[in-house]
């Protein structure tokens, strides 16, 4: 009667995933953004995962801050290949730099602009992320 409890908890082990596992693993979707720079030149940083895991980025280790469904992390990566994001060069620090950085299979891209940059589709792509933020 005891292996019922054993084989539940052995279950809900291997259901639950690491973080940091979901985080390296090389196969998964990530898309970093955040900002560094202005007056403290502290780097803020997020990372959203294809699963819609957010996490915020520190030395000091990664904090699970929410979790998107799969239609909104869809539509993120929509907007990113509407934008044309992987083929885009753009380099354009300042003051205040923010960054939009994509991993997947075969691909690491980013992005760095600031306030002064034209670029409208970046800072529009980088509101949607930021909303994500605050559910």
């Amino acid at each position: 009667m005891k292996k019922i409890p054993i084989l539940c908890c052995i279950l809900l082990q291997f259901a639950c995933s690491n973080p940091q596992k979901l985080i390296q693993d090389p196969a998964r979707t990530k898309v970093y953004f955040g900002h560094t720079g202005g007056f403290t030149n502290v780097e803020t940083k997020y990372m959203l995962l294809d699963n819609g895991t957010l996490f915020r980025m520190s030395p000091g280790g990664n904090t699970k801050t929410g979790k998107l469904s799969r239609n909104a992390v869809n539509q993120i990566l929509e907007k990113i290949q509407a934008i044309g994001f992987e083929s885009m060069v753009v380099n354009d620090p300042g003051n205040l730099t923010y960054f939009i950085r994509l991993e997947k299979p075969g691909i690491v891209h980013e992005v760095k602009w600031s306030d002064a940059s034209e670029r409208r589709d970046l800072k529009e792509l980088y509101d949607t992320l930021t909303d994500t933020l605050n559910p």
